[in-house]
Parts: C-alpha cells; structure tokens; sequence
C-alpha cells in the first residue's frame, strides 16, 4: 500500500511545478502587455529611427501623450508639463531602477539591483571632485592614457589613422580606474577589458533574450552565453577586490589607532594621499554597504556596476565630440587658444610629473569648450528619450491621465532639443545672438547664450533642467556628470592642444579644403531603437604638433 502512494505521489509530483511555471509565465505576460489603451500609437517600423517616430509623435499630439511601437513593448511618451509631477510621485510609484533591472535582466546581470553606488557617486565622488582635480590625478591618468592609446602610434611628422571609439574605451577605463581601484590596477590590461567588457555582455543579455517573448525571458536567462559571461566577469573581479579591501580595512584600523594622518606628509602629494591611494572608491563604497555584506563579492559587484554607468557613456560622448571636432579645423583651432590663454593667465602648477593640473576655478573659464561638449552632446545624444521608467502601480495624474501599472514611460528629449518651440532655442531667446536654429549643429551656441546678462552661470554642461535632459533632470538627474565632464573636458584639451586631426580623405594639401575642413566624412551614429553610438570602425587622423 505504501508503494502504491508512494508511486502515484511520484507520478502526479509534477503537477504543482507545472503549475507554478505557468503562474510564472502569465504574471510576466501581464507585465510585458504591449500597448496602453486609449494612446494614440506612433509604430517606430514607419520611420528610419525611434528620434524621427518621437519628433513626429510630439509634432502630431502635441502636449499630448503617446506611445512609440517598438518590436517587442510600447513606451509613453509623456509631454514634458508632467514632469514636476511625477517627480512628486516617487520612485516607489514609477521607478527607474525596476525598469533597469527588468531591462537587463537583473537577478543574473545585478544592474539596477543595487542603490549603494548611486549614492556613494552622489555624496562621496561628487563631493571630491575639487580634490580631485587638484590632486592632478586626472591630469596625470589622462596624460598617460593618451600617450598610451594615441601618441605611441604617431611617429614622425606624418598623419596616423587611429580607431577612436576603441581608444576612448580603454582611455576612459584608465582616467576612470584611477579613482576607482588606483594604481597599478587601473593600466591593466584584463581589469580594463572586463570594465569594458561586462558593459557589452549586459547589453548582450538584452539581446539575446529580445529573441524570446518578455514573458518568458525570466525562464530563459540563466542559459544565456552572456549571463554566464558576466558571472565569469564578476568572479575575476572579486578576486581583484580581495586585496584592495584587505588594505582599506588596514588603513581604517590604522586611522582609529592614530597611526594614520590623512594629508600628513608634505606637499601638494601628501595633502591628497587619501585619494591616490588604491582602493578609494572601494572605501567610499563601503560607506554606503551594511558591514555584514562588505565582502569582495559585494564590491565586484559594485565595481561593475560604476564602470557599467560610467565608462561607456564618458567614451561614447568623448568620441562624438572628436568626430564632431575633426571636421571643423577652425574649431579646433578657436578651442586650443582658449585653453592655451587660460592656462597662461592663471599660471597653471604642474603635478611631480610635470603635468599642467587645471582646478575647477580655472576649467570654469574655458566657456566656449564646455559649449562645443554641450552641444555635441545635444546633438549626438546617447538616447533620444529621458531614461525609461516603469509604473509599478496604477497612477492618475491631476489631469485625470491615467497609467496601468507596467506601462513604461519618459520624456522626448530629441524633440525637445531641436524644437524652436522650446524656450532655451526659441527665436525670440536668441535673439542677437547669431545661432543657428536648434535643428542645426553650432558648436559656440551655449557660449553666446551665457554672453548675454544674466545668463552667465546659465547653459553649462553639466546644468539640467526640462530644457536641457542629456544628464536627466530633479531627482534622477546622473549624479556622475560632474566628475564625467571633467574627464571628457581634460581628454579633449590634451588633443586639441597636443596633435592636429582630421578625417581621412580630409587632404590638406588642396586648397579647396585646407583648413575647411568637411563634415560630409564624419563617420554616422549608430542607432539602436532609442539609443546611438558612435561608429565604432570611425577613424580620426592623429598628427603631432609641433610646438
């Protein structure tokens, strides 16, 4: 009799499983419904690229929201009156991290599943960034990263083909690393093909599992070549984390003990010591982790994640600003004086390397290159909309719109920017001025709005608001900008100042294109459903000038 339950026990095991994978199944399909009801539709197959669908979706219903038809989800297009309120709302309501970790699948990636590196770039980063400048460590990595990746290669007095977007990748990984995990880890070759790397497999991720319905990704995940990329990623990167947490809980007991003095050697090394040291942002980051859960496999995961949020992004509008400079000589030429009468009027100190180190006071003065990076990345934005949200609850707005919950939502900030019917590029606003109309690339746009009284501390890089959403905007606005401006800036300048470039096919031994330079070269964006990159086979011609 016994064998006889046993049996039918065993025979009938399955049915709850099955069950279970079916509930699985159907509560993911809810969350994956395609549209929102009762929104007008703009189908992203009808146009070349999802810019061109948002701008004539915000031109047809204007002030009004829709939704832009992708292959596999919709996405609301919200008019930019409701962003105040759903600021108010709260990310409890309509969360950004939930549609990142639904995204990128992240119970097996860990993007969006953790809010300790958000706020150690807030309040740790962000507040060191004077320090930093000062210390000269960006001046120093970046000094090194391009004599790495550029300057090597370019021998003699000859033009020299170098493949840009792969460069900013690994220069960035550099500059980045430096504060990061220090010395000697951040110029290693393996810790910066898997800062790069893990970016791209995420990424991956997505892909892949866009081949299966949303609602069965979840199931399909854990088998993807790309996830166990990045656990194999994330293991070599805890084995690095071993050691640099070793030496931050060192210094942390030699300091409690009295045996450590920040600052305490002499000179301008010594009063930085803490930020040159390995490991800083490890211990800032510890800052911000419950002690029970500050072990190497925890801050892998956090080191991953600062090189997912920061690297590509820095790369990616560093190479757009170089291809946008490469055709346009007399730029470059208009850049480099700017530079080069700032740093004479202020006397510029060099670092123990000989490095000239520009302080936030001085950068502050380079105006019409904050205006160049400002503008190329208006221009060549890294997505078309504002960062994704999702609803995860039913919310009615006080205009009586209301949005299910798993509907996904942003902001059109390609419309936005290249509208004259926004304020900031309106006629009327700039009048005077002699910019060109918001659809058209002008690279000192910024730098002659800030001219005008009253407008000065306006229109910077790094200044959001609903006119300008590059960097987002109120509570999600990138808390990194500030320390990613800076990187982008100091590379730019060690170009400008330091090789001539061009474009190949851009001879300047016609004198039909000497010094015209020819924006027809310029290598174009690759788009990607709401997001673009630079191409990635661009080459840019490198020379060193002769000083």
């Amino acid at each position: 009799m016994i064998t006889y339950y046993m049996t039918t026990l065993a025979h009938w095991a399955w049915v709850p499983v099955m069950v279970m994978v079916i509930y699985k199944i159907y509560q993911q399909y809810l969350e994956h419904r395609s549209v929102v009801p009762n929104f007008p539709i703009v189908d992203e197959a009808d146009f070349s690229d999802w810019g061109e669908a948002m701008v004539y979706g915000s031109n047809k219903y204007k002030d009004q929201p829709f939704q832009i038809l992708g292959p596999n989800d919709s996405t609301v297009i919200l008019p930019i009156s409701y962003f105040p309120e759903t600021e108010q709302i709260g990310g409890a309501t309509i969360s950004l991290t939930e549609e990142v970790r639904r995204r990128f699948l992240g119970r097996w990636t860990h993007l969006g599943m953790n809010t300790a590196v958000i706020e150690t770039v807030r309040k740790e980063l962000t507040r060191n960034v004077d320090k930093i400048l000062s210390a000269g460590i960006i001046a120093d990595e970046t000094a090194h990263s391009m004599d790495t990746e550029i300057g090597r290669f370019c021998t003699g007095d000859g033009w020299t083909p170098i493949p840009v977007f792969a460069k900013m990748l690994s220069a960035v990984s550099m500059i980045s690393g430096r504060i990061f995990v220090g010395l000697p880890l951040c110029r290693d070759k393996e810790w910066i093909d898997i800062s790069v790397g893990y970016t791209l497999n995420a990424v991956a991720t997505t892909t892949e599992a866009s081949r299966w319905k949303p609602f069965l990704r979840p199931l399909v995940a854990p088998f993807l070549p790309s996830v166990r990329r990045c656990r194999e990623q994330r293991r070599k990167m805890a084995q690095w984390m071993r050691p640099l947490l070793a030496e931050v809980r060192a210094r942390q007991q030699d300091e409690k003990q009295g045996a450590h003095e920040p600052g305490a050697a002499n000179g301008e090394r010594g009063k930085h010591a803490d930020l040159e040291a390995r490991g800083t942002f490890v211990s800032w980051l510890m800052n911000h982790i419950p002690e029970s859960s500050q072990t190497e496999d925890e801050l892998s995961i956090g080191q991953i994640l600062i090189s997912f949020a920061s690297i590509h992004t820095t790369s990616t509008t560093t190479s757009m600003a170089l291809y946008d400079l490469a055709c346009r000589p007399q730029l470059a030429e208009e850049l480099r004086e700017e530079i080069e009468d700032v740093a004479r009027r202020d006397d510029l100190k060099k670092n123990r390397n000989g490095i000239a180190v520009w302080p936030k006071q001085s950068m502050a003065k380079l105006w019409k290159l904050d205006s160049f990076v400002k503008e190329s990345q208006r221009m060549n934005p890294l997505a078309f909309a504002t960062p994704v949200h999702r609803v995860m609850a039913p919310v009615t707005f006080s205009t009586g719109l209301h949005l299910p919950k798993h509907a996904r939502l942003c902001f059109p900030s390609w419309a936005i920017h290249t509208s004259p019917s926004t304020p900031a590029f309106s006629p009327l606003y700039n009048s005077g001025t002699g910019n060109l109309p918001p659809d058209q690339f002008d690279p000192l746009r910024f730098y002659r709005l800030r001219l005008i009284e009253g407008r000065e501390r306006k229109h910077q890089v790094v200044t959001t608001s609903c006119e300008s959403l590059n960097f987002g905007h109120g509570h999600h606005a990138c808390p990194g900008r500030f320390f990613a401006t800076y990187e982008i800036k100091y590379i730019l300048m060690a170009i400008i100042t330091g090789y001539d470039i061009r474009f190949p096919g851009d001879d300047d031994n016609d004198d039909e294109k000497n010094g015209k330079g020819r924006e027809e070269l310029r290598p174009e964006n690759i788009k990607v459903g709401m997001a673009q990159q630079p191409n990635p086979r661009g080459l840019i011609e490198f020379r060193k000038r002769q000083v």
